[in-house]
């Protein structure tokens, strides 16, 4: 497998949301962006002005077929720009470092690994995601912003039966993603490469609403 790999900074807040995020009238983002919105995206650049396009056989086999995946992109190193991975659900510490900062905990048991008698009250980190990098476990956690907007088929007109209040989660601005593309053809890899180096492209929901402008670069 060959790999095509890039990084996605928000310049605007990203609406990456789960299915059936609870509420109604809230929509709960995703730490992380799903690699069909990024597919999507890239759909999208190839569609305007040439809607045969979705017929042609070369196209077809970028977007539609086995062989070619579009992974998740999860939070960048904050130093190398690494693609991070989640934590895994067998990691656990010491009750009182829970809390702690991530580059001040102690230490992190592995029970994949070994069930130990250390740490004796063992909980999960607070974090999602992880790179480790010289026996080094660096974690980090997605920033959100939540914003409460006001629907209304008469913007001079608010209460009850003329609007509707919802609730908007979504990944906040100024964070990096690292993202990646593998497939088995690299001729694939390389047609799909300069609609990354286009530089600028629009993910998930409210693209009207100031969400979902990010710009690609490292590609």
């Amino acid at each position: 497998m060959k790999a095509l790999t890039f990084l996605l900074s928000l310049q605007e807040p990203v609406l990456a949301t789960q299915p059936h995020s609870g509420e109604a009238n809230s929509k709960t983002g995703f730490p992380f962006i799903p690699g069909s919105m990024i597919r999507g995206a890239l759909i999208r650049k190839c569609l305007p002005g040439n809607p045969d396009a979705l017929l042609d056989d070369a196209f077809r086999r970028r977007f539609f077929e086995d062989g070619v995946y579009f992974l998740h992109a999860y939070p960048a190193h904050r130093k190398s720009g690494a693609r991070m991975l989640p934590q895994p659900f067998s990691w656990f510490v010491e009750k009182d470092q829970v809390d702690v900062p991530a580059d001040e905990m102690d230490a992190i048991c592995d029970f994949a690994l070994k069930v130990s008698d250390d740490p004796e009250q063992p909980r999960a980190p607070k974090y999602e995601f992880c790179h480790v990098e010289d026996g080094v476990v660096h974690l980090e956690k997605a920033s959100f912003k939540v914003t409460v907007h006001n629907a209304s088929d008469d913007r001079n007109k608010r209460g009850k039966g003329k609007s509707q209040v919802f609730r908007y989660e979504a990944l906040a601005a100024g964070q990096d993603f690292a993202g990646a593309i593998v497939a088995e053809d690299e001729a694939i890899l390389r047609d799909l490469k300069p609609l990354l180096e286009q530089g600028t492209m629009f993910l998930g929901g409210a693209h009207t609403g100031g969400y979902g402008r990010v710009l690609v670069s490292n590609v």
